[in-house]
């Protein structure tokens, strides 16, 4: 049985009405081709690698489109279908401690669909977010995706960077970090930039000014921290300073 969503009874083929679920979501894609998702986040020295995982299948159903006539109502009824799935249970309120597969998603279950308007499950939902096509020339896969439509969610899905030495603020030296939370930054700070600033000066930026230094160092020297220092000492070019933040 079609799936008939009451919300798509007026809509005409050409037209978008206020509050349509596919106003959540658009295709930058002029053709054809399955939604994809592959490969993974440069290594920036500060952020964690991100792997964007595979598209993933959250559920495949059937739309109403009037038998595959109507391609405008089955896209629409797919679109709702996709916004139905809602937001994700039990996130933290403070995003920061969300996991960063939730950070890269977002708050939202489904955030890509395939419409297949010449399938009798025409609709195929994603939980992950479509980063390119698969197939969309003929040929190119084994199995023929051009009859494929894909939209995703909108929205920017930055790259989760959970971490308070990503705060571009403060500036660290030669990318050496040692510990790095959403609560701790550990790294070898470059004070020189702020004319031999200390440590509590340059945890002082992090975090929108809330980020305090608790312990701080000369070096580290096979993994071990040496000379230890006073977190409000200045007029060294570098050291190793411990932020942490509430």
């Amino acid at each position: 049985m079609k799936i008939q969503f009451a919300a798509f009874t007026a809509l005409t083929m050409t037209s978008l009405v206020a509050g349509d679920a596919l106003d959540d979501f658009f295709t930058a894609y002029g053709n054809g081709g399955r939604c994809n998702s592959s490969g993974s986040s440069r290594r920036d020295g500060i952020c964690p690698r991100f792997s964007y995982g595979f598209i993933g299948t959250l559920e495949l159903l059937e739309v109403d489109d009037d038998d595959g006539t109507n391609f405008d109502k089955g896209v629409r009824n797919c679109a709702e279908a996709c916004a139905s799935k809602g937001v994700k249970a039990n996130l933290p309120e403070d995003e920061a401690l969300w996991s960063p597969r939730d950070q890269y998603e977002g708050q939202y279950e489904c955030n890509s669909f395939d419409y297949r308007p010449q399938q009798v499950s025409n609709c195929l939902l994603h939980d992950n977010v479509a980063r390119s096509l698969q197939g969309s020339r003929p040929g190119s896969t084994r199995v023929d995706f051009t009859e494929y439509y894909c939209y995703r969610r909108n929205g920017s899905n930055t790259i989760p960077c959970n971490k308070l030495c990503q705060d571009g603020i403060s500036k660290i030296k030669k990318d050496k970090i040692y510990e790095n939370t959403p609560r701790i930054c550990e790294a070898r700070a470059n004070l020189n930039r702020e004319g031999g600033e200390s440590c509590a000066s340059w945890c002082g930026r992090l975090n929108g000014g809330s980020g305090e230094c608790e312990e701080a160092w000369e070096r580290v020297k096979n993994g071990v921290k040496e000379g230890s220092i006073g977190c409000d000492d200045e007029g060294l070019k570098s050291a190793v300073c411990r932020c942490v933040t509430d």
